[in-house]
């Protein structure tokens, strides 16, 4: 019963009671002596109603002492039930969380249970009752729909999997373009990066990708490859001293050099490509094999004979094929290679 209402029974109770006795039982009044001290002369009415109100004003308090502790402990689980609710909204956003210090023993419990956990939310839940978890959740899918979402409120890390998708679907819409991403290459996921790379000079100048060419790997630089001399691939004209500065970027084996060699073999100029490839040779001797099958892929057998029997460097698939080539079995070298 609230405070209010019992109050108001009460008081309306001993109202009753006096009531009854003054109209019903007797109007006398008498005086009492209350520890030594004499009180003045009351009707009996008012004396009897003296205990209950006394009786009333303990209760009153006995209720308003208990329901202010239990205002307090309400509190406390109130504080923890919001301090629950952050801990799985950021569960959710796949943000670690700490094992901090509950009001309460059962929120205790699953605060740490949370800490040491990760939340993952399935298509079938609808909503939670909770305005902020759903949002959350509504965010989670809006994002893995490949839509774009402000996510500031939650002041997550770079490096957190919501904002690398969140980003990832403004490259994807147009709304983050490659060079946006390449400039502040720092500010991004490596594998966003290396997307954008791709997409960049799939078109970009060459200017444009000198810019970048810290960033160049193996997949971007065969991709500028293809555009050499190619008007039908966003042509690209590049100098011989470029190109070796570009392949000087990358890790690149002597398979690497080879698969270079065939695809620069669809447009490049003969000459510069035995030239480019004699150049790489010379700098680096992964680039040997490859130089070697350049001249044998463009006829230049003579030449590449003597290559292959005066480097004393074992190159089986190049030998098996000169051998063959000799005896006068005719294969295309890229078979052995």
């Amino acid at each position: 019963m609230r405070l209010k209402q019992y109050s108001v029974a009460a008081l309306m109770f001993i109202l009753a009671i006096g009531w009854y006795i003054y109209a019903f039982k007797t109007q006398a009044s008498t005086s009492i002596d209350l520890f030594g001290i004499h009180m003045p002369s009351l009707p009996i009415a008012l004396w009897v109603m003296v205990p209950a109100v006394l009786l009333f004003l303990a209760s009153v308090m006995h209720i308003a002492f208990y329901s202010m502790l239990g205002s307090f402990k309400l509190r406390r689980y109130q504080h923890d039930y919001d301090k629950l609710m952050k801990k799985i909204q950021l569960s959710i956003l796949n943000e670690h969380t700490t094992e901090d210090n509950f009001k309460t023993d059962r929120y205790q419990l699953l605060g740490k249970l949370i800490a040491h956990s990760q939340l993952k939310i399935d298509d079938t839940l609808q909503e939670t009752n909770n305005s902020k978890l759903d949002d959350t959740i509504a965010i989670i899918r809006a994002l893995n729909s490949g839509e774009v979402v402000e996510l500031k409120k939650y002041n997550l890390p770079k490096d957190n999997i919501w904002i690398k998708r969140n980003n990832a679907n403004k490259f994807a819409t147009g709304k983050l373009s490659a060079e946006d991403i390449l400039s502040k290459s720092d500010q991004f996921d490596a594998t966003l990066v290396e997307n954008a790379l791709h997409k960049f000079v799939e078109d970009a100048p060459l200017f444009a990708i000198e810019k970048y060419k810290n960033l160049l790997d193996k997949k971007a630089l065969f991709v500028i490859l293809k555009r050499l001399n190619n008007a039908e691939n966003h042509l690209l004209e590049i100098s011989n001293e470029t190109l070796i500065a570009l392949f000087g970027i990358i890790t690149c084996d002597s398979a690497c050099y080879i698969e270079a060699s065939k695809v620069l073999g669809e447009n490049m100029v003969p000459e510069q490509r035995i030239k480019l490839f004699e150049l790489l040779s010379e700098q680096n001797d992964e680039a040997q094999e490859a130089y070697i099958f350049t001249l044998f892929d463009l006829e230049m057998n003579e030449v590449a004979v003597e290559l292959l029997e005066n480097l004393h460097v074992e190159m089986p698939k190049l030998q098996a094929y000169n051998t063959l080539r000799q005896c006068g079995k005719h294969y295309d070298i890229n078979l052995f290679v």
